[in-house]
């Protein structure tokens, strides 16, 4: 796995030149998980982003003591845990490994000290992130919107809240 050779194809550092990944590089730690063990569980410190580099991940949510929903998978390339670059907050779910995996992980430390030192390159990183979050937050937008459309054509009573 050549990291400098995945990192572009990864959407947050995809506007990054070539000198910038390789710079950024020491920045980064790898991590191994087996199939079945928790990346990190709901409600622990947003520590940093994650990039799957080989294997993969799943997001799980704890509805209730008993029942949980997948909220979305992870493939090789493909990226998670990145509002904690922004704001720090505990995560707002479990992840799990689906597969032997192999990930890239950028601490909210070692991103702070990259801003320090290449600020033009991380605020590439973040512009992209809130490119990322923007598709997303429409993407959830349209999900109630088709929600909504479902109960107003199921319920006995279309006045109701959700």
């Amino acid at each position: 796995m050549n990291i400098n050779e995945l990192l572009p194809q990864v959407p947050i550092f995809s506007t990054l030149e070539p000198e910038e990944v390789s710079y950024l590089r020491p920045f980064i730690e790898k991590k191994v998980f087996r199939t079945g063990d928790t990346v990190f569980d709901e409600g622990d410190p947003g520590d940093g982003v994650y990039v799957v580099a080989i294997g993969a991940v799943k997001a799980v949510k704890q509805i209730d003591a008993k029942h949980t929903q997948t909220l979305a998978g992870f493939l090789e390339k493909d990226f998670f845990g990145e509002l904690s670059l922004l704001d720090g907050r505990p995560r707002s779910a479990r992840i799990v490994a689906t597969r032997d995996s192999v990930l890239l992980k950028i601490s909210v430390e070692k991103f702070q000290e990259f801003m320090q030192q290449a600020p033009f390159s991380a605020l590439k990183i973040i512009s992209q992130i809130a490119c990322h979050l923007a598709l997303r937050l429409r993407e959830t937008n349209r999900r109630l919107a088709e929600l909504e459309n479902y109960r107003l054509l199921h319920s006995s009573d279309p006045g109701a809240d959700l």
